[in-house]
């Protein structure tokens, strides 16, 4: 693996994998004076083996590879060790029907070689966005799963009452317990989910993946 690095404060990493290696050196030319921080694999096998990047990232893949998988194998390989991070193709103009599948499978982008200067910074950048937001929303979503991981069994059993606008009365009988009871656990899910209104209960179940309980 080559390492190339401009400087210490970059806007996000950019790994590459591409045959052309004349080629590659000049997208990281181009990449590093902009602020990207840029690292380059000899082949898809040694990206796929790689740790997944921290921070904000995306990958420049070429559709041909020198040895071994090809882009849209290491693309799909990719998604199956469940990199969260863009993926940008680089493709030469008659790759058409290889455009096509890598599409179809999610990638972000396609570019056609040589890569013009402004459309590959304007694609990474734009990848590094989405790189952002998803990092951020994973984030997001791993603090809710926390408070979620401090509810008791039964307060996530009257979590999912609550969210199904079910009343006190009937949670109650459906769960074998007093009214009070029910509100005493409707306060404490509340305060441990730190949400004041149902509209915010339904819609951070919802993220996590909860569904609402219904009446037998």
């Amino acid at each position: 693996m080559k390492l190339n690095l401009n400087n210490e404060s970059h806007s996000g990493t950019v790994l590459m994998a591409e045959h052309d290696e004349s080629h590659c050196a000049l997208m990281s030319q181009i990449l590093q004076k902009a602020g990207h921080r840029t690292v380059s694999y000899r082949s898809g096998e040694e990206l796929t083996a790689a740790d997944p990047p921290n921070g904000p990232a995306c990958v420049l893949l070429g559709t041909h590879l020198p040895r071994g998988m090809d882009g849209s194998a290491v693309q799909q390989k990719l998604q199956e060790l469940a990199w969260q991070t863009p993926v940008i193709f680089i493709a030469a103009e008659t790759d058409i029907s290889l455009t096509v599948q890598v599409v179809k499978a999610g990638a972000l982008d396609v570019l056609a070689k040589p890569v013009a200067s402004d459309l590959l910074l304007e694609s990474v950048e734009n990848a590094l966005e989405i790189s952002q937001d998803w990092i951020f929303q994973h984030r997001e979503r791993s603090k809710k799963e926390a408070l979620l991981d401090a509810l008791t069994l039964r307060e996530k059993e009257i979590l999912q009452w609550m969210i199904s606008g079910a009343p006190n009365k009937a949670i109650a009988s459906e769960l074998g317990i007093t009214e009070r009871t029910v509100k005493a656990h409707r306060t404490s899910v509340k305060e441990k989910l730190r949400t004041v209104s149902l509209v915010e209960l339904v819609r951070l179940a919802d993220e996590c993946g909860i569904a609402p309980a219904r009446l037998s």
